[in-house]
């Protein structure tokens, strides 16, 4: 008895699935590069902060600054940006700060807690709104329509009564 083989086609089916499997399962973690990470130990001892600025047009440079007396300078734009130490995070074993270019103090959490800039409370506001929208049926409507169907009658038998003079025989 001979075997029964696969097609080619069913073969090359079940190797790229195989194929895209295992692509799927790699992640990319954000590594900071080489040139960032060369001499970051001595600076981070001078007092640098590693600097995630974020230009007007949507560029993001990322560079070691130097804080001094909690302020950083930045020689394109020629400004001076308040950063206190609550405003500096930490990635790995770096200091970081998130500075956008337009605005005099970094961006943190106790920064956007302080202005109601909290994510938090849009999901029961988005609810809050949902709810009203929705409107539940009133049991009150159903009982109108039959009191006015028994108040349209009485009026009709009325009116009868009174154009014709009398009962109805």
């Amino acid at each position: 008895m001979v075997k029964s083989e696969e097609g080619l086609s069913s073969k090359i089916d079940k190797l790229t699935k195989i194929i895209e499997g295992r692509e799927e399962d790699k992640k990319k973690t954000f590594k900071l590069p080489f040139s960032k990470k060369a001499g970051s130990k001595g600076k981070i001892k001078k007092n640098y902060v590693l600097t995630v600025l974020i230009k007007t047009n949507g560029k993001v440079l990322i560079k070691f600054l130097p804080v001094v007396d909690d302020m950083i300078y930045l020689k394109e734009t020629e400004t001076y940006h308040f950063t206190p130490s609550d405003y500096i995070g930490y990635y790995k074993q770096y200091p970081v700060v998130v500075l956008p270019e337009w605005l005099l103090e970094p961006i943190s959490r106790r920064r956007m807690t302080d202005e109601g800039n909290d994510a938090l409370p849009q999901k029961v506001i988005i609810n809050a709104m949902k709810l009203s929208q929705i409107k539940p049926k009133s049991a009150l409507a159903g009982k109108a329509v039959i009191w006015l169907i028994i108040g349209g009658i009485i009026a009709l038998y009325l009116i009868y009564n009174m154009v014709t003079g009398g009962t109805i025989s």
